[in-house]
Order: C-alpha cells, then structure tokens, then sequence
C-alpha cells in the first residue's frame, strides 16, 4: 500500500537525517579517540621535557647551589651588638665577621679573682693533701683566677706538679689552651656543657679504675 502526499519524503529525509547523525557520531568518537591519544603523547613529551629541564636545575643548583647558600647565610652589611666581658675570646666576633656581619663589641664587665679567699681555706688544706681527685675548669678566666689565688701558697711549677695528681676536665677547647698555658694537662669534655664535663669527669674515674 503506498502513502499518498508529502509523509514519504518526510520520512526519506527523517531516515537520512538519523543515518548522517549516526554517521558523524562514529567520526567524532574516533576524532576523540585520536585526540585522546595525541593528548597522552603530548602529556609524556611534556613530563619528559620537565624532566630534562628538572635535570638542568639539579646540576646547576650541585654546581653553583652551594656558593649561592653561603651567600644567603651570609650577613650581608648588617651590623650586630654583641655584648661581653672583658676575658672573652674574639673567636664569636671573627666568626660573625666571615658571615658579612659587622660587629660592635660592648663590654660590659671585667673578670677577676675573688679577693676574699677564706672560703678558699677548706679546699688549700684538702688539694695541699693530695684529697682533690678532680677538678672542673668551666672557663679561661677560672684557669687564670685558680692561678692567682694558688700561686699564694704554692710556687707556680709545685702547683703543676700537684695538678698532675688530680683529674683536669675543661669544659671546651679555649679553657683547655689557656690550661696548656700553665703545662696543665687536662681532659676536653665532648660535649662543651657543665654536665658534659661532668659526664667527661666520670668516664675518666672509670677509666683510671679499669687501669
């Protein structure tokens, strides 16, 4: 039976208009496939670019890294305080100084010997005795003063002699110099603290007891 008028040709055109569209839709599926591969190699050329430049920034940053951290470190110009005492090192000022710091030392007091030694009376009559099994020097200017108060009752080189009877611990490598000053021998605390001289005191007893 035929259909007479105009619905023929639109169901011809209908028909058509529906194979076209499922015509196009294959082409832009694989249009997308074949971006979407595209997009993959674009990513991994471009994670492998980054990479290599990645690799730049690391050998530039092992070659010049370094000098470019000290120079962060360092003071640039500025200018430090320090306030001190008059026994003191220059040691922390040179150190400041190497860093680009310009130091201004203040000192605000002096180190002497105390000049009551009474209290001294008790540890004379012991250290004449040889009942002093160890002393601690916790700085330069305890070295100087001990020498000072001592060398009232003993001549400097019988002092000495004494000192070798009797464990010597310096708290740190500058209290130990000026110990070498007198010809003291003495033991440097590994960890430059009251108690690490402590610690270092101990360990010596013990070692002496082993021998």
């Amino acid at each position: 039976m035929k259909i007479k008028g105009p619905w023929p040709r639109i169901l011809r055109a209908k028909r058509r208009r529906e194979r076209e569209k499922v015509r196009k839709g294959g082409q832009e599926k694989g249009e997308k496939k074949g971006k979407g591969r595209e997009g993959g190699k674009k990513k991994k050329e471009r994670r492998e670019k980054e990479k290599g430049k990645g690799g730049e920034r690391k050998k530039r940053e092992t070659r010049g890294g370094r000098g470019e951290g000290r120079r962060k470190r360092k003071g640039g110009g500025k200018k430090g305080m320090v306030p001190r005492s008059g026994a003191s090192t220059p040691f922390l000022k040179e150190l400041l100084e190497k860093i680009g710091l310009s130091v201004i030392e203040l000192y605000l007091y002096d180190v002497c010997a105390f000049r009551d030694t009474s209290q001294w009376n008790e540890f004379r009559q012991l250290f004449s005795q040889n009942k002093v099994d160890g002393i601690i020097f916790t700085s330069a200017s305890s070295v100087r003063a001990f020498f000072e108060i001592m060398t009232k009752d003993h001549e400097q080189n019988k002092l000495v002699d004494m000192l070798q009877k009797t464990m010597v611990v310096s708290i740190g490598p500058f209290t130990a110099d000026e110990l070498k000053k007198f010809n003291v021998k003495n033991t440097i605390a590994d960890v430059h603290t009251i108690p690490g001289s402590l610690d270092a005191i101990v360990k010596a007893f013990s070692l002496a007891e082993a021998i």
